[in-house]
C-alpha cells in the first residue's frame, strides 16, 4: 500500500454481531482483468468475549500478518482490497495476476514462527465483483489509515 492509497470503513451486523470492513476507495488498477484471482485469507477466531470482535493479543497477530503481507501489495504484485472483521473471524481479500506467485510471496513474507490459523482459498473474479459488491454497498463512516 502506497501513502496516497485511500481506505474507508464501514460498519454492519451478521448474526446479531457487528462487522467492519475496511476497504480501498479506488482501484490500483485500471483493468482489473490483469489481476484475474481473489485470494481469501481467513483467519476464525474466538470473540465471545468481545462480541465477535478479536481482543487484543489476536488483533496484534493480524496486524503482524497484515504487516508482513504489506510488501506484496507494495510491490504491485497483488493488491488487498478489503478486510472483513467480526462475527469470530478476519478476512482479507486480495487480487493476483498468479495464484502460485502469491503463495510464493506470502510464504518468504510471512514470519516463520509462530504459524497463523490461516486459510486460504481462490477463485477467478476478473472483474473483481466481490470488492465492487462490497464498495458500492457501502456508506464509509470515515477514511482509514
Amino acid at each position: 500500500m502506497t501513502e496516497e492509497d485511500r481506505w474507508a470503513i464501514a460498519h454492519a451486523e451478521e448474526d446479531g454481531m457487528p462487522v467492519l470492513f475496511r476497504f480501498r476507495s479506488d482501484f490500483p488498477v485500471k483493468d482489473t482483468a490483469q489481476f484475474p484471482y481473489l485470494v481469501s485469507i481467513l483467519w476464525h477466531y474466538d470473540g465471545a468475549r468481545n462480541g465477535g470482535m478479536p481482543g487484543e493479543p489476536t488483533l496484534a497477530q493480524m496486524n503482524r500478518v497484515e504487516d508482513a503481507l504489506e510488501i506484496i501489495d507494495r510491490a504491485r504484485e497483488a493488491f488487498l482490497m478489503l478486510t472483513v472483521t467480526g462475527n469470530n473471524r478476519r478476512e482479507w481479500i486480495w487480487y493476483t495476476d498468479d495464484r502460485d506467485r502469491y503463495m510464493a510471496l506470502v510464504n518468504r513474507a510471512m514470519p516463520r514462527q509462530p504459524k497463523f490459523p490461516l486459510d486460504f482459498a481462490t477463485s477467478e473474479d476478473p472483474s473483481w465483483t466481490t470488492y465492487r459488491i462490497i464498495r458500492d454497498a457501502s456508506h464509509p463512516s470515515d477514511d482509514a489509515p
